[in-house]
């Protein structure tokens, strides 16, 4: 009988050591007590916010156990168990701040384990004495379990520091490390890289730590789409914009399909920014066309569905393969089939001008688009009646004569192609003249110069003939209209008097005055010949405007003012039909 009880103590004994053996790794800290915080929200902790009850309908009191060491994943496996007068009711796990929290009854003599289905069971919280309902108790679970984690970087060498303490160099083993969250910073040659880990079962390698300097680059493809592989990992299809590389010799890789493949392989610096590849091959075809041996603008077709137009030189670029360009100028044509197959070709196409007839306005020509203008102007005062007609000067009204002057000024000539375009400007006119028919009277110092200054704006339509690359002929017409700025007579020229001379007359438009009026529209009629950066234009303007009855005359004349001129201009820009 002794030896069954001896035998019975002694597996009592053992069961005891193997069970105090396997709490080790989870065990419940001696500070359990109860606190006077509040849980705040309980509907963030439990499905309502009222007070939770234990099983039997209980008022609760609430165990609030603080888990350390231990992973979030692993906290979540964590169960609850307890002795059958615990009378648990809710129990929920709040992942932020790593808690379990669970009801039980108030009654004494209970216990509290957790389970866990890789550390197994923790040690025993006993309450040895009653608990208090409505109330909070508060308890840590620790978990004891450790292991050896790896530390690897690139370059090695960098020290790693775990919690703030010094664990050794990369590449490090860190054994009897306990499970949970960590913070692991590596240092490297003055760089540093910080993060936090959870160590956890499966989990106890750590290698993502690169000391590499690298450019943020960005990838892409023509056409946009390809896969984009680099060192044939593949990374996203193109464009990537901000992609990280470390520095050095890498292998890029764009992707279409089977045989639309482009690979390069570069180095990368800082400085690289942007890595283009083209798995359509492309080559760029430079076409020129020639007339009678001397460049030309021609109109450039391939395979009739593209046109292009305005240029002595086309650079194309075009996927490999085989296309028909065709050159126009002209009445002449030619086409050729080109095969683009490298990444660079030129083809000049040749015109012959032998026994072909070309028309003026096919010619290549200069376009002289703005010029500045100085010349020589004159116009008459036509009176008609019902049968006489009297031409004579403005200022002094003497037949036969024209009021002579100059003119000054800035025209434009845009044109198209084919030759038609418009011709506008802005010319100042300055008018003298000199006249004795007051000599001997008492206004004789006051009218012995008249001097007028006038603007002259013409609106016209122009066409120009070219005859050669340097010399055209432009023909324009349209309107024009001349304003009045100032006009007067005086005792000196330029309408300034003499010092001892009266005020100068200034009051010369207008009907009142015996003066015409102070706007005058015409029609026009221009001829300009264009010899390089020189032209020479001859400007005819008749009147259109009625200037009303000049004192003296009868009352059904009708007073119009005719011009005429001619002018030298500079070219100050000019541009290739």
């Amino acid at each position: 009988m002794n030896r069954y009880l001896l035998i019975i103590l002694l597996m009592i004994v053992v069961g005891n050591i193997c069970y105090a053996q396997e709490q080790r790794q989870m065990e419940f800290d001696n500070d359990f007590r109860e606190t006077k915080a509040t849980l705040g929200n309980l509907t963030s902790i439990f499905a309502d916010d009222s007070w939770k009850t234990d099983a039997n309908g209980r008022a609760a009191a609430i165990i609030r156990i603080r888990v350390t060491h231990m992973s979030v994943a692993e906290m979540r496996k964590l169960s609850p168990k307890g002795s059958p007068q615990l009378a648990m009711g809710n129990r929920n796990f709040d992942e932020e701040n790593h808690n379990w929290y669970i009801a039980v009854s108030t009654s004494k003599g209970n216990w509290l384990e957790m389970a866990h289905p890789a550390y197994g069971v923790s040690t025993r919280l006993y309450f040895s004495d009653e608990l208090n309902p409505n109330s909070i108790y508060d308890v840590t679970l620790i978990n004891n379990e450790t292991t050896t984690i790896s530390v690897r970087s690139i370059p090695q060498g960098a020290t790693v520091f775990i919690d703030g303490d010094r664990k050794g160099v990369t590449p490090c083993e860190v054994p009897g490390q306990r499970f949970g969250k960590h913070s692991l910073k590596l240092l490297l040659d003055g760089a540093s890289i910080i993060k936090d880990i959870e160590v956890e079962q499966g989990h106890a390698t750590f290698d993502d730590f690169d000391f590499r300097k690298r450019a943020i680059v960005r990838l892409i493809s023509d056409p946009s789409g390809a896969k984009i592989y680099m060192d044939d990992v593949e990374i996203g299809k193109a464009p990537i914009n901000e992609y990280s590389v470390v520095l050095g010799a890498h292998t890029f890789k764009a992707v279409l399909n089977a045989e639309q493949i482009d690979e390069i392989s570069l180095n990368v610096t800082e400085n690289t920014t942007l890595i283009d590849l083209h798995p359509v091959k492309k080559g760029t075809v430079q076409i020129s066309t020639r007339y009678s041996g001397r460049p030309v603008e021609a109109d450039l077709y391939i395979d009739d569905n593209e046109h292009f137009s305005g240029q002595a030189v086309y650079n194309i670029t075009k996927p490999y393969g085989e296309y028909n360009f065709r050159v126009s100028y002209g009445a002449r044509v030619k086409e050729k089939r080109i095969k683009v197959n490298k990444p660079e070709i030129n083809h000049i196409f040749k015109l012959s001008a032998k026994n072909d007839f070309v028309w003026p306005w096919q010619r290549e020509h200069d376009r002289a688009v703005a010029g500045l203008s100085l010349g020589c102007v004159a116009k008459e005062l036509v009176a008609v009646g019902e049968s006489d007609k009297l031409s004579g000067e403005p200022a002094y009204w003497r037949e036969g004569k024209w009021l002579k002057g100059f003119q000054a000024g800035f025209y434009f000539m845009p044109s198209l192609s084919w030759g038609g375009g418009l011709y506008f400007g802005l010319f100042y006119e300055l008018y003298i003249a000199k006249s004795d028919i007051y000599a001997g009277t008492s206004i004789d110092s006051d009218f012995n110069h008249f001097t007028e200054h006038s603007l002259n704006i013409p609106f016209h339509l122009c066409y120009t003939l070219p005859f050669s690359r340097k010399f055209s002929i432009s023909l324009h017409s349209g309107v024009g209209m001349d304003v009045g700025i100032h006009a007067s007579y005086a005792g000196g020229a330029l309408g300034i008097g003499n010092a001892d001379d009266a005020e100068p007359i200034t009051d010369y438009y207008g009907k009142s005055n015996s003066g015409p009026g102070r706007l005058n529209f015409t029609i026009d009629f221009g001829l300009q010949l264009n010899m390089g950066p020189v032209g020479l234009n001859v400007f005819y303007s008749k009147g259109i405007k009625n200037h009303g009855n000049i004192v003296g005359w009868e009352e059904d004349v009708k007073t119009k003012i005719n011009k005429f001129g001619f002018s030298l201009s500079y070219v100050i820009q000019r541009s290739k039909l």
